[in-house]
């Protein structure tokens, strides 16, 4: 029961009290012109908070919106030793990573990430290219020179693009089924705002939730399950069986954010 509800059914208790005189048929007509009342409050109320909720997360998706947008050029650097930029970030940024990724930066700093809380996090450093297609070509670059390598401590260096946390939050828990996919020999990634894409046997598939790609994985090992009981029932050997499946992994039409395997150290 809610307090509107709470509220009347108190109020009636009180009325009847009051109207302890009046006759029984006028009594009962009153009590349930009140109940009426009521009701009708207590579901325009309900409309109303169900209006309220559309209209604050149509809010929250324009803020996530706008602060993605505002991040547009911002690429997170992940791994870079604390102290390694010294006090110009940027010219550290032109100095060292020009030659290799060759874009210009606009501005560089740090970023709080909780390291305190977990000092085995390793550190961030955000800089801002000074156009978006800039970004695209370091973020492109980063792939094709994968892996990335910062001489002095032989550390790797990671580069990913710049959300909004609630944006960052929604790609994180696609993790799971991306290293479920990869190690099955599909080559998934995402795709903004926060979706997983995959070319499977030719056709393009796009799962906005964990989950429903998590299902397609569980449908192709039930898929290639019963294909193989099927080639045992036939007489087929376990050999033929695993060379069925490395013919059938490598069969996956898929694409990806690759790299040629070239090393690169700064």
């Amino acid at each position: 029961m809610s307090i509107v509800e709470k509220e009347a059914f108190i109020d009636m208790i009180e009325y009847a009290a009051q109207a302890s005189n009046v006759p029984p048929a006028n009594a009962t007509k009153q009590t349930r012109e009140r109940i009426d009342s009521v009701q009708v409050d207590a579901r325009e109320d309900r409309r109303t908070v169900t209006n309220l909720k559309q209209q604050l997360q149509q809010l929250a998706d324009k803020m996530t919106d706008i602060e993605d947008r505002s991040r547009r050029n911002n690429v997170r650097l992940v791994g870079l030793p604390e102290g390694a930029e010294g006090s110009d970030a940027a010219g550290f940024l032109r100095a060292k990573l020009i030659a290799c990724i060759m874009e210009e930066k606009n501005r560089a700093h740090r970023m709080y990430d909780g390291r305190k809380n977990n000092p085995g996090r390793p550190p961030t450093l955000i800089f801002r290219a000074l156009r978006w297609k800039d970004r695209l070509e370091i973020l492109k670059g980063a792939r094709q020179a994968y892996p990335v390598k910062y001489a002095h401590d032989n550390v790797t260096l990671l580069f990913f693009p710049h959300f909004s946390p609630t944006t960052t939050a929604k790609r994180k828990s696609f993790n799971p089924i991306l290293k479920k996919m990869t190690a099955q020999g599909l080559r998934p990634f995402l795709v903004y705002p926060a979706a997983l894409k995959l070319q499977y046997n030719g056709e393009n598939m796009m799962f906005d939730l964990p989950q429903k790609a998590d299902d397609f994985v569980s449908s192709l090992a039930q898929t290639r399950k019963t294909y193989a009981e099927a080639l045992q029932s036939n007489g087929i050997t376990a050999a033929t069986i695993t060379t069925f499946n490395i013919r059938a992994r490598g069969n996956l039409s898929c694409t990806g954010e690759d790299h040629d395997g070239r090393n690169m150290d700064i």
